[in-house]
């Protein structure tokens, strides 16, 4: 596992996801989503899940692809006991969709209050 030492993550300066990164790239036809997280890390990690999925379908939307197109998730938990409640807002978020290949890991994340990340990676 993974572990991101704090002391070095509070030297970094504060993300600008417009200036320094985006949520998403695109590489021949290929649609990378970074690791999204919640914005509100106080609900419970099935919640901030389904609020990560609605963040993906609209960053989906807007580059032209949807659930359908996915390839790959990777998904990290803070808390591997929260798997099942992770996979049932997954299962439902997917609706039938053909689900991508997927990994989901235990991690420990720089800031305590991240119940999940995912990564998607779709084509367009």
């Amino acid at each position: 596992m993974f572990h991101c030492r704090r002391d070095v993550y509070r030297r970094w300066p504060k993300f600008d996801s417009a200036r320094e990164g985006a949520a998403d790239r695109r590489h021949n036809g290929t649609i990378y989503l970074s690791g999204l997280t919640a914005d509100d890390k106080e609900a419970d990690t099935a919640g901030q899940t389904k609020q990560v999925l609605i963040r993906a379908d609209a960053l989906l939307k807007s580059v032209g692809a949807d659930r359908s197109t996915l390839l790959f998730a990777q998904i990290w938990l803070n808390d591997v006991g929260d798997f099942d409640a992770v996979n049932k807002a997954w299962v439902d978020w997917l609706d039938g969709t053909e689900p991508p290949a997927r990994a989901t890991v235990g991690a420990s994340f720089a800031l305590p209050d991240i119940g999940v990340e995912i990564q998607l990676t779709a084509a367009r």
